[in-house]
Order: C-alpha cells, then structure tokens, then sequence
C-alpha cells in the first residue's frame, strides 16, 4: 500500500496564545491605531472613529488570517509589489563579440601500412571448395 508523504510543511510556531508572531504584530498595531483613534476622535467625532476602528480592524484580521493559494496575503502584496517595480520589457540583443580565427598547425602522422596475411584454411574444410566455386563460378 503506497501513502503520498506531504512534502514542504512549514508552520510557524505559536507565540502569543493561538496567534503567531506575525499575527500578534498585525492585531496589536491594529489595536494601537485604534487606540490612538479613539483618543483623538471618540469624543467630537464618534461616526469617523467607529468607521476608521472597523476598517484597520478588518484591514488587520485580513493580514493576519488571510491566505490566497496557500500564500499569505502580505506575501502575495510583496509579490505585486515586485512585480509592478521590475521592467516587463525584455529585449533579446545579440552581443556583438570580435571574431577570433586561431590558426594552429597540425601535424597529422600518416598511417603505418599493415599487410594482412593471408587466411589460412584447413585442407578438411568445405570453404576451400566454395570458394573455389565462386571464384570459377562453377
């Protein structure tokens, strides 16, 4: 029986309670601007600081939580980011580099001539008389 083994697993360890790190940093620099807001806003303007909680509220559970294709949402804010900075127009440009000719001369020794031997065949053998047929064509 064959089991697929999950490759690649990465998890971060918990910190803060059932929170990673980087989560605890995300809720409670939301929480500190909502904080700051409240000190600023809730007594004259309770409308503004209400909808100004809610969104960094949202804007930081959205940071925290949010996952697209198993990449996290800052990941993938990082990966556009990126993407939009770099250049998007690659042109091939051939480099023009100076021929070289490089003459070398080559001494090429010339084969030792061999003489074969001649076959030799057996008195009892039938190839003797087939190749005398063949020869004589007989």
């Amino acid at each position: 029986m064959q089991f697929t083994v999950p490759q690649f697993i990465f998890r971060e360890p918990k910190i803060v309670g059932p929170l990673t790190f980087k989560q605890f940093i995300y809720v409670f620099v939301a929480f500190v601007i909502g904080f700051v807001l409240y000190l600023a806003l809730a007594k004259t303007k309770f409308f503004i600081f209400l909808l100004g909680t809610i969104f960094f509220a949202v804007l930081a559970l959205v940071f925290a939580f949010g996952q697209y294709a198993g990449k996290s949402v800052m990941a993938l804010l990082t990966s556009f980011a990126a993407f939009m900075a770099s250049n998007k127009l690659y042109l091939w440009r051939k480099k023009e580099t100076p021929r070289t000719i490089i003459m070398e001369r080559v001494v090429i020794p010339k084969p030792k001539r061999f003489e074969r031997e001649p076959l030799r065949i057996s008195d009892k053998s039938r190839l003797r008389d087939l190749a005398t047929k063949v020869e004589t064509r007989k």
